[in-house]
């Protein structure tokens, strides 16, 4: 079996404040067609680097395009169109959702890897802020311009770092 990617911080870190946000990422995904991993890197970045200059959000997004096009959506899509109820096709549904999982985590490792080589460190304080600053950039680049999903990505904000402030409490 091939090398799986490595468990990179963002990677971690997804996983630890992805189930806080679930229901508003996969709406944002599904209605909005947005790229939950990109919004979670705008996240993940707010709380590591200094805010996503233009040219740096251009760039990840053009990284995570090129994967997300060519690999990751036509897993979902076949993932999608196989039923949960027919046994054969639920069992390779599962194992192409495993699939399709693997190449979110790949696609999360060039992300990381992207970051650590291109952008400025900083441990930020007011990383919501920043998170806002870095989402409200991401959705300049998605079209049509929509009220509804800058609020959703707002909303967001406050799902991700309300959860990791409660859990820093415990």
């Amino acid at each position: 079996m091939g090398a799986e990617p490595a468990d990179t911080p963002f990677w971690h870190w997804s996983l630890a404040h992805y189930g806080a946000a679930e229901q508003s990422l996969l709406r944002l995904q599904d209605e909005f067609d947005c790229d939950v991993n990109i919004i979670l890197f705008c996240c993940w970045c707010a709380e590591e680097f200094e805010a996503l200059s233009e040219k740096e959000m251009a760039s990840a997004l053009d990284l995570a395009r090129s994967w997300t096009d060519k690999i990751v959506h036509p897993l979902r899509s076949v993932r999608r169109s196989l039923s949960k109820t027919n046994p054969a096709e639920s069992d390779l549904r599962g194992m192409v959702k495993d699939t399709e999982l693997s190449a979110e985590k790949i696609l999360q490792d060039m992300l990381f890897n992207f970051a650590d080589e291109n952008l400025s460190r900083s441990k930020n304080v007011n990383s919501a802020i920043i998170a806002q600053q870095n989402l409200l950039r991401y959705d300049a680049h998605l079209k049509p311009p929509n009220d509804v999903r800058v609020t959703l990505l707002k909303e967001l904000i406050s799902h991700i770092f309300d959860a990791a402030k409660r859990q820093e409490a415990k």
